[in-house]
């Protein structure tokens, strides 16, 4: 089950609304589609967000501000649909409006801080003090500074996930250190009714997780030669229509495709769980409105994925199951990874406890046989032991060959959030010998406090982690000044006027491309980096190391021109030649405060 992200944000941006204003009936048909539904069933709180959404795509925002309201009655949707509702706000010239709904939003638990900080439609607000002051509002909310939790250390882990469970988390943390498994354990209840404990052997559903899956059998296919990323959709489906013709694999894998993020229709008994085959997910998603020119953008999509599951079956002439199973789930080892609708053994299923159910019980074996709504992006289960070595195999070149992880997961920095809105969620990060894997079947979107202290602990559980590989790799880091000498100059160059000394700075502290052409291409792609950042953002001033550890760096700057504090983190190769191998960065509103 994939977690049904519809915050509108995520989907528009000035090129998304330039396509929507040009053809808004199929969105306004989806409204009305949806408001007679809720009309039959007022306490139909999908058909309510749905309907704003659709009228907030169709570019009607008058009528999408009273849908978001209606939609924000609604206990699971009124964190984003409060959000929504900013948007729609601030962008009819409603600031002060805007400014309310996205403290109610905060309020109400939204935690998409990426969103606020990056959102097209609340670009009126940018300038605005107390927009700043939400921004900082929102990542101290985020990181839950105000939340009374024990400090999480190697010693207190215990400690710290018996708290947790006290506030009312079930489920399964799995951590490996120096690439053993250092702690696996199950904490709350399974099932509340029967009162049957969480086991390090329960089995949960595992949100969008099989997106890995699929990335990894495409993969497989083209060290096989039986595809390519630079495949056009064409070479699979007939009859493609002429907006989605110059699609490629390429464009289905990086979020470049212009697809939305889901193909359910408002007649679909659950947006989840009800039945439709390939065929019909095919004709959906190429029936669908496009919500930007391939290649020209990127936004998250499901459908892609699902197109990308379809492709997967016609190149290798197997179903979706049967090809997992037989070369990702075998081969690795993960006797208790499958599907909805299997069955599984007696007393070892978790049960959802979430804000939505389905089924006689709310759990994977009573959802019906996944469906092509998510086949390639959700419907499957596991086990934490099995998600570990998932991940082993992909490291150690089993699965893919030895170049699959750093093409999936690149030097592995981040976390991955998954989940649905029927009690599961998945946390879990990529490094290949310090990782943890959380499998939860209490979470519930609704409540704040549950979402906060969540967030929370997988933000202390990657810094543990990751703690375990800068103490491993101390002894041959670059040295500390070093370290931060590169740093500062990358965040200088980013800075300045002219791209030379970034482009320059790319050349000499990381990794070359493998041919002079493809060298070519890349330093043209820091070239647009550097001049959408200095477009935004202009000169640095007040530039400060904020963190500088065997492997990461964390430096910030003030934006001459936006006043905005800007934080850049890298990420270092522990060992010779101690490229950069990853930046991310994150705009932090005034930043004094935080």
């Amino acid at each position: 089950m994939p977690i049904r992200r519809l915050t509108v944000a995520m989907l528009l941006a000035a090129s998304t609304l330039s396509l929507a204003q040009d053809a808004p009936q199929a969105f306004r048909d989806e409204a009305h589609a949806y408001e007679r539904q809720l009309a039959e069933d007022p306490t139909n709180a999908q058909a309510a967000f749905r309907a704003a959404y659709a009228w907030h795509m169709a570019g009607d925002y008058e009528r999408a501000i009273p849908a978001h309201k209606k939609a924000a009655e609604f206990d699971e949707f009124r964190p984003t649909a409060l959000y929504n509702l900013a948007c729609a706000q601030a962008l009819t010239g409603k600031p002060e409006d805007a400014i309310a709904s996205l403290n109610a939003a905060i309020d109400a638990g939204f935690d998409r801080l990426e969103l606020m900080e990056e959102d097209s439609d609340l670009a009126s607000l940018r300038t605005r003090d107390d927009f700043k002051a939400i921004l900082a509002r929102a990542r101290s909310v985020a990181q839950g500074a105000d939340l009374d939790v024990p400090e999480l250390t190697w010693d207190t882990l215990e400690d710290r996930m018996q708290a947790e469970e006290a506030a009312g988390f079930s489920g399964v943390l799995l951590v490996v250190r120096d690439g053993a498994i250092a702690h696996h354990a199950g904490y709350g209840l399974a099932d509340r009714d029967a009162g049957r404990e969480v086991t390090p052997d329960t089995i949960f559903a595992i949100g969008s997780v099989p997106i890995d899956f699929t990335h990894l059998g495409l993969l497989q296919l083209m060290n096989e030669g039986k595809l390519d990323r630079d495949d056009p959709i064409t070479k699979f489906f007939e009859n493609v229509p002429e907006d989605k013709r110059s699609i490629t694999l390429d464009h289905l894998m990086s979020g470049e495709s212009g697809l939305p993020d889901f193909h359910d229709i408002p007649t679909d008994r659950d947006p989840d769980h009800a039945w439709i085959d390939r065929d019909e997910a095919v004709r959906r998603i190429m029936n669908q409105q496009l919500l930007f020119e391939p290649g020209t953008d990127s936004r998250h999509s499901h459908s892609a994925w699902g197109l990308l599951a379809a492709v997967l079956e016609i190149a290798s002439g197997q179903s979706y199951q049967d090809y997992t199973r037989q070369h990702i789930f075998g081969p690795a080892n993960m006797p208790d990874t499958g599907f909805n609708g299997d069955t599984l053994p007696e007393g070892r299923i978790a049960i959802g406890y979430g804000s939505r159910s389905d089924g006689e019980t709310n759990a994977p074996p009573y959802w019906g046989k996944t469906s092509w709504l998510v086949m390639g992006s959700g419907g499957q289960v596991s086990t934490a032991r099995d998600l570990n070595n998932y991940l082993n195999a992909v490291h150690d070149g089993t699965l893919a060959g030895p170049d699959a992880a750093s093409t999936m997961y690149g030097n592995a920095p981040g976390v991955a959030s998954a989940g649905d809105m029927y009690g599961y969620s998945v946390r879990m990060s990529f490094a290949p010998a310090d990782r943890f894997i959380l499998l939860c079947n209490s979470a519930d979107p609704t409540r704040p406090d549950f979402r906060r202290r969540f967030n929370a602990l997988s933000d202390d559980l990657h810094a543990l982690t990751r703690s375990a590989f800068d103490e491993r790799h101390a002894a041959t880091a670059l040295p500390p000044e070093e370290r931060e000498r590169r740093a500062l100059a990358w965040v200088r160059s980013i800075g300045e006027p002219s791209p030379d000394a970034y482009i320059q700075f790319g050349h000499d502290y990381r990794a070359l491309a493998e041919s002079p052409e493809e060298q070519d291409k890349l330093d043209d792609t820091r070239r647009q980096q550097h001049a959408q950042f200095h477009h935004e953002f202009g000169a640095l001033q007040n530039i400060r190391v904020r963190k500088n550890s065997p492997t990461t760096v964390e430096v910030s700057g003030q934006s001459q021109s936006t006043d905005a504090w800007i934080t850049f983190t890298f990420q270092f190769q522990p060992t010779e030649p101690h490229h950069i191998t990853g930046v991310s960065i994150g705009i932090d509103g005034d930043g004094e405060d935080n």
